[in-house]
């Protein structure tokens, strides 16, 4: 393998670790803004624990007392 290339997958590496936590920050505050959603839109959740992403802006979510609401 050479110099060039062997830098190149130490970099692509290094960009896939540090971008993973990004995603993960990403989706509590996604789970947060839809928990907000619901309580304006007076359905009963309490909180968001997770997101199915159907299209664009189109969520459906799962509470934790286990129901199970589409959001739109």
């Amino acid at each position: 393998m050479n110099g060039r290339t062997r830098v190149l997958v130490q970099s692509l590496f290094m960009a896939a670790l540090f971008a993973v936590p990004s995603f993960a920050d990403d989706d509590e505050e996604l789970k947060k803004d839809l928990t907000a959603v619901i309580a304006l839109q007076g359905l009963p959740c309490g909180e968001v624990v997770a997101v199915m992403k159907l299209a664009e802006d189109d969520f459906a979510v799962t509470c934790r007392d286990e129901t199970g609401i589409a959001c739109t």
